[in-house]
């Protein structure tokens, strides 16, 4: 029986995201809000959107029904300085 060794592939190196741009080289986790595929940073709390070779940091206000929307707002918040 021949043995591989799996190696562990973070969810955003799958996608061709070298990381956060406010952190730095930190795995981003997909989430989705019904509509359009994003990438959080657990670090900061920010969400970016790739599309076409560009990336944006996502407002929550823009992702009603995202699994993680309440994490944004709360994030968002204390970045603000609410």
């Amino acid at each position: 029986m021949e043995h591989t060794e799996a190696t562990g592939v973070g969810p955003s190196a799958r996608y061709g995201l070298p990381g956060c741009l406010n952190c730095g080289p930190v795995e981003l986790h997909p989430v989705f809000d019904g509509e359009l595929q994003n990438f959080y940073c657990p670090l900061c709390g920010s969400c970016w959107h790739l599309e076409l070779g560009f990336v944006a940091r996502v407002n929550p206000d823009t992702c009603p029904g995202c699994q993680i929307e309440l994490v944004c707002r709360e994030r968002q918040g204390l970045r603000a300085g609410r």
